[in-house]
């Protein structure tokens, strides 16, 4: 959702209402509000948020996780992107970050992207 974080309505991905991002916090947080008693709230505040991105528009009566969107990318977008225009050299440090440790390789991720897309960064 970030990525389309627009202030205006969208479609091209997923149906999605202005300011995604900012309405998905708000839904999560309501859901966690009305289960407050409730052991699982945490878990109906992340139905509520994912509930933006994958049913705004409630045309469904189901998530489906599975990868069979109809969005309006391709599973590969973000990929060749990274590998052909915009070179994100990512690591992490459990110190500061909530994600494991990783170390960045730029010669392991050209490696990957001209294997992948026969593209180098």
């Amino acid at each position: 959702m970030a990525m389309v974080n627009y202030p205006y309505p969208t479609d091209f991905v997923e149906p999605l209402p202005e300011w995604p991002v900012t309405y998905a916090c708000a839904q999560a947080s309501a859901a966690k509000a009305a289960h407050k008693d409730d052991p699982y709230a945490d878990l109906y505040a992340i139905a509520a948020a994912a509930n933006t991105f994958y049913n705004y528009a409630g045309q469904t009566p189901c998530f489906d996780l599975g990868g069979n969107s109809n969005s309006g990318l391709d599973g590969n977008g973000w990929g060749v992107l990274a590998c052909n225009e915009m070179c994100m050299p990512f690591a992490s440090n459990p110190d500061n970050s909530m994600f494991p440790p990783s170390t960045w390789n730029e010669k392991a991720n050209s490696s990957y992207c001209y294997g992948a897309y026969g593209e180098k960064p």
